[in-house]
């Protein structure tokens, strides 16, 4: 769906939902001299390229997702005190904040949390000045605090074997929720029975079973933004995003999907479909967020 230059990155499926994961991908492409950043988006169904050329479409008229901080963000103000304490070796109890000046994450709780890093070992107290603490070793001394050093990680997972055949990984919290019987794991397409798990190597050893198995993905459920709906209706109204190249099977494909979509569009309006049978539908083009409210306002049935 897009041009081929000699710097492309790849998107097979899984497309991006947001204009800020496009714009992460796209990073590392093309920083050669001479090079242009290009990337090439394949579409496995139908449904995925209006959904693609919508946030495309919001990318090219120059709009990005806002990035909204959190308003209290204590973790990150205990990590960077953590990092500081590795950085210095020691620091001051009073004197730290000469590091920070008024960075609001330093907030009247800073204190606080000092005392708390202090009281649970990651600090151990040396008159006026504190240091790393062997708790703080034994959770994060690992390739010399790499884990700290991140502001943000990936989510712990854990290798499935059966046998010595690897079958991929699964997330911690599929391990750790109460359920009644036996743990059984949804992978690969087949279903697997936890037989025990080896949680300092991170490894989950499973067997086969007839069926019952459960997967779960991390992350937000599939929703879709108002802005990313809206540049889906520009696209679907007959509108092209700026400097997309589509191939021969996409603009077929995007011609086909027009004329489907052509009864729930409305270029002035959201469009309601006259009820067939028991149920009719509602093409609002708000997002998820917003169809999630109405929904949730509407008379229960």
């Amino acid at each position: 769906m897009a041009r081929r230059d000699r710097h492309r990155d790849s998107s097979p499926g899984g497309e991006p939902r947001t204009v800020a994961s496009f714009l992460q991908r796209l990073g590392p492409t093309g920083r050669r001299a001479g090079t242009t950043r290009n990337c090439l988006f394949l579409c496995l169904d139908d449904e995925q390229e209006p959904l693609t050329l919508g946030m495309v479409d919001r990318w090219a008229r120059g709009w990005v997702e806002p990035i909204v901080p959190p308003p209290s963000p204590r973790h990150i103000a205990a990590q960077q005190l953590m990092a500081l304490c590795l950085q210095e070796h020691r620091i001051g109890v009073v004197t730290w904040r000469d590091w920070w000046g008024s960075l609001p994450i330093f907030d009247d709780t800073a204190d606080d949390i000092l005392q708390f890093l202090c009281a649970e070992g990651y600090f151990e107290r040396d008159g006026g000045f504190v240091h790393m603490g062997p708790e703080a070793e034994r959770w994060f001394g690992r390739r010399y605090f790499s884990d700290l050093t991140a502001v943000f990680s990936a989510p712990p997972e854990s290798t499935v074997l059966a046998g010595r055949n690897e079958f991929g990984t699964i997330g911690t919290d599929l391990l750790v929720e109460e359920i009644e019987g036996p743990r059984v794991l949804l992978l690969g397409g087949r279903s697997w029975k936890v037989t025990h798990v080896d949680w300092p190597r991170r490894r989950c050893f499973v067997e086969p079973v007839a069926s019952g198995g459960k997967a779960k993905w991390s992350g937000l459920v599939g929703g879709v933004s108002h802005a990313i709906t809206r540049g889906m209706r520009s696209v679907l109204l007959g509108g092209t995003p700026p400097g997309v190249t589509l191939t021969r099977r996409a603009q077929a494909s995007l011609a086909e999907l027009r004329a489907g979509y052509e009864p729930a569009i409305d270029p002035d309006a959201a469009v309601v479909v006259p009820p067939s049978e028991a149920s009719g539908r509602w093409w609002t083009w708000a997002g998820t967020a917003a169809n999630r409210t109405r929904q949730a306002s509407l008379p229960t049935p």
